[in-house]
């Protein structure tokens, strides 16, 4: 296992559980799961983390509470609006690759 975290642990609004061969990701950043900053990057690195253990075979992400996600913080994003530099532009996966574009097929 290449996970480095406790089952059920919330880190920066994530929990992340392994049951047999599926990782669960949970959004907990109450009340409505709405991805700040932080959020975003937490969920990138667990995704990696996830994609990295050869166990795993499949990923269910999952929001705590009644929403899933409501999206991009947009509190955040309002403050933020005035320097466009904190926003960052992410590329998927190409043709051909797995998940989180790990290479895998």
């Amino acid at each position: 296992m290449v996970l480095n975290h406790t089952p059920g642990e919330v880190v920066s609004g994530i929990a992340l559980d392994v049951a047999g061969p599926t990782g669960i990701i949970t959004l907990d950043r109450p009340p409505v799961n709405a991805m700040d900053f932080a959020l975003q990057a937490r969920l990138f690195d667990v995704a990696r983390q996830v994609a990295a253990d050869e166990d795993v075979r499949a990923v269910v992400i999952r929001g705590a509470g009644a929403a899933f996600s409501a999206g991009a913080d947009i509190e955040q994003m309002a403050r933020t609006s005035a320097n466009p530099a904190r926003f960052t532009v992410v590329r998927g996966p190409r043709p051909g690759e797995g998940a989180f574009g790990t290479g895998a097929h």
